[in-house]
């Protein structure tokens, strides 16, 4: 059983509320740059797989992207959270870098669409409603890429996105307490407190 601030010891978060991370966020970031190039979802990839799925064709237009950098606030919250026995919230805001690489024959078509899609509230509005938000988008420079002796068109650039991290930690309220209060001169008096929210 995991530690409690009864307990003493190391406190790991629960598993509900948690932030979406991992593999979950990229497939969150997948139906993102899917919907607003309304490219094919097999040609949109996570880069640095384990196990990575054959090059498309050379004709093919498609995407690569991936989480480059991940730069916490320094300091995060700690918010009381008074449900059950009570708990704690640590909230923080990280920034994320994300490298994008189009390529293909429309290359140049796809990141442009992306970067300027990315601008468009109503396509912003699935990224704020899991807590994201766009910073900025960079400039789209040509990277060609040479594959089994053959140039192929690639265009990367850089989406910046700020997002919220929510975790919630076993930090017991204190409820109740037994004090003695000794005054000179006096006899002792024990007293129960009781602490209410």
């Amino acid at each position: 059983m995991p530690n409690t601030s009864a307990t003493g010891g190391y406190l790991l978060p629960a598993i509900s509320p948690a932030p979406v991370e991992g593999n979950d966020f990229e497939d969150f970031l997948h139906d993102v740059i899917q919907g607003i190039t309304g490219l094919d979802g097999t040609l949109i990839r996570p880069r640095w797989q384990p196990d990575p799925p054959n090059m498309p064709q050379v004709a093919d237009s498609w995407i690569a992207f991936g989480i480059t950098d991940i730069i916490p606030d320094t300091y995060a919250a700690e918010v009381p959270n008074s449900a059950g026995d009570g708990s704690i919230d640590l909230i923080r805001h990280e920034t994320n870098q994300i490298l994008v690489s189009c390529y293909g024959p429309t290359a140049s078509v796809l990141a442009s669409q992306l970067r300027d899609g990315l601008q468009v509230s109503q396509n912003r509005a699935v990224l704020v409603s899991a807590g994201v938000g766009l910073v900025s988008t960079g400039s789209v420079r040509a990277a060609p890429s040479l594959t089994k002796d053959r140039w192929q068109k690639r265009m990367d650039f850089e989406i910046t996105i700020r997002r919220q991290i929510l975790r919630n930690y076993p930090v017991l309220y204190l409820l109740s307490a037994e004090v003695e209060l000794n005054a000179e001169g006096s006899s002792l008096i024990t007293t129960p407190i009781e602490v209410t929210q």
